[in-house]
């Protein structure tokens, strides 16, 4: 269930990032503009940084599994509407959704891992912070990397 938990933040951030890259091919098709792009990126930002906070503690009520496929859904949907997109609002929207889903997913993640590490007798000292801050920066990187290949 850890490698689960670990896999499922890890694929969801590369998908979220994975995108990035491909923003100037969607610009050249789309005839964005400078500030058209910058718009995308803040559709990602502002549902990450508000939900956090919000959506944080939902799996404590609602269950990690539950809002852990919450999240996925949502990425997906984000993900569809980002690779049809005809227009700008299209990929706000997509962003958007990405956005929603790392909120959603980056709580629920972080506690299910906490609650299996106690659960197999490893705590924070023996890495606990470790493998998962390494599985965020690993899914971050590699959503970067990705299209450049």
């Amino acid at each position: 269930r850890i490698t689960l938990t670990a896999a499922s933040i890890f694929v969801l951030l590369v998908g979220a990032n994975l995108i990035t890259p491909l923003f100037p091919l969607f610009s050249a098709r789309l005839g964005l503009t400078t500030s058209d792009v910058t718009l995308a990126f803040v559709a990602y930002i502002v549902p990450l940084v508000v939900g956090l906070p919000i959506v944080g503690h939902w799996s404590d009520h609602y269950g990690r599994r539950a809002v852990m496929a919450v999240a996925v859904v949502v990425a997906l949907l984000g993900t569809a509407a980002f690779v049809t997109a005809q227009s700008l609002g299209a990929l706000v929207l997509g962003r958007a959704l990405h956005g929603a889903a790392v909120a959603l997913a980056t709580g629920t993640a972080a506690a299910s891992l906490r609650d299996l590490l106690r659960e197999g007798g490893r705590g924070r000292e023996h890495g606990e912070s470790r493998e998962r801050g390494e599985m965020v920066w690993h899914g971050l990187s590699l959503g970067q990397v990705l299209p450049r290949i």
